[in-house]
């Protein structure tokens, strides 16, 4: 099985973990709705849903469960520091569709995964709405 999954930071091709990435189907770039703050925790980007949000800036992958469970692995989850969930996203601009019926489905209906972050934002450093290479 597989997901469509949104990244925004450091998963993205480039930046330093994209290599967890690199056998998963590129689909895109998009934007998310604007619901999210992007805060700079250390050297990795943490993303949060708020009322006063922003649209970010990310790109789409579909992803099968092996990768998923590495990147869960990666970002934290068992730890409550990142949980995967489901975000809507506003604009896609597709380069590949995806092969699974049901990515197909979450992007038609702009639906994705993504890694929201589970701890505390204070004094963290807002980023904008694009997590540039570093």
């Amino acid at each position: 099985m597989t997901n469509l999954l949104f990244v925004y930071g450091t998963l993205k091709n480039g930046h330093s973990r994209f290599k967890n990435l690199s056998k998963q189907r590129y689909i895109g770039i998009a934007k998310t709705l604007p619901e999210y703050s992007m805060y700079q925790v250390q050297t990795y980007p943490a993303l949060v849903k708020c009322d006063n949000g922003r649209k970010i800036y990310g790109e789409l992958y579909e992803v099968d469960s092996e990768c998923l469970k590495i990147l869960d692995g990666i970002e934290g989850v068992d730890f409550n520091l990142f949980k995967r969930e489901e975000i809507i996203l506003e604009e896609i601009n597709i380069i590949n569709l995806p092969l699974s019926q049901i990515c197909f489905s979450n992007l038609y209906q702009k639906k994705a995964e993504a890694y929201l972050y589970q701890r505390s934002i204070d004094e963290l450093k807002n980023m904008g709405i694009f997590w540039p290479l570093t």
